[in-house]
């Protein structure tokens, strides 16, 4: 071999070393880049997604507080009637009891 072409083999084996290395590095880039830019759809896709549930939680809490509130209103109505209705039954078995006293004594008086 002359020289010339072991200059050749030489400055093609430090070329070829050369692209490795760089394609190397830009490979190693490469992944890094889209493991940042998948990383980062990733978090952008949770925070959607936690988001969307919270705001679902907000409702429901709502909701609940509002059939609560209803049910403590309704409960309030009926504790109410039925105290109401308890007065009226105390009435009625008061006038019950003279309309039997009244009767006794007219039975008696006849």
């Amino acid at each position: 071999m002359d020289a010339q072409q072991i200059a050749l083999i030489v400055v093609a084996l430090i070329t070829a070393t050369g692209t490795y290395l760089a394609t190397k590095s830009t490979n190693k880039v490469s992944l890094e880049n889209e493991n940042v830019k998948n990383a980062k759809a990733l978090y952008d896709q949770y925070v959607a997604i936690n988001k969307e549930l919270q705001e679902k939680v907000d409702k429901l809490e709502q909701k609940v507080e509002q059939l609560q509130e209803k049910y403590e209103k309704e409960i309030e109505y009926y504790k109410n009637e039925i105290g109401r209705l308890e007065d009226l039954i105390d009435g009625l078995e008061e006038e019950n009891e003279t309309l039997k006293n009244e009767n006794t004594i007219l039975k008696g008086g006849v």
